[in-house]
């Protein structure tokens, strides 16, 4: 993990089954930073394509807060990304 954010590019890069390292990675990060997705750290963009990754279907005119607890509750409760990695760039 760079710095205190998973990046979107460290996504694309990851190459494990249902990208499990990133999304353990991102488990780690809201242990240590529960807040981290409604901070500046994350853009409204980023958000929503990790909330693609994860297949949610959510409103585009949904605030920051909003995305980011359907984000906090998949990363929590999900066991990887279900979106297979070679649909990606689909997204």
């Amino acid at each position: 993990m760079k710095g205190a954010k998973v990046s979107v590019e460290e996504l694309l890069a990851d190459q494990s089954e249902q990208k499990s390292k990133s999304h353990t990675l991102l488990q780690a990060m809201l242990l240590k930073q529960p807040a981290i997705f409604t901070s500046r750290v994350y853009k409204k963009e980023e958000l929503e394509f990790l909330l693609g990754l994860y297949g949610v279907i959510f409103n585009s005119f949904s605030d920051k807060e909003k995305l980011s607890e359907l984000l906090v509750k998949y990363i929590t409760e999900k066991a990887g990304f279900p979106v297979p990695g070679n649909r990606l760039h689909d997204i």
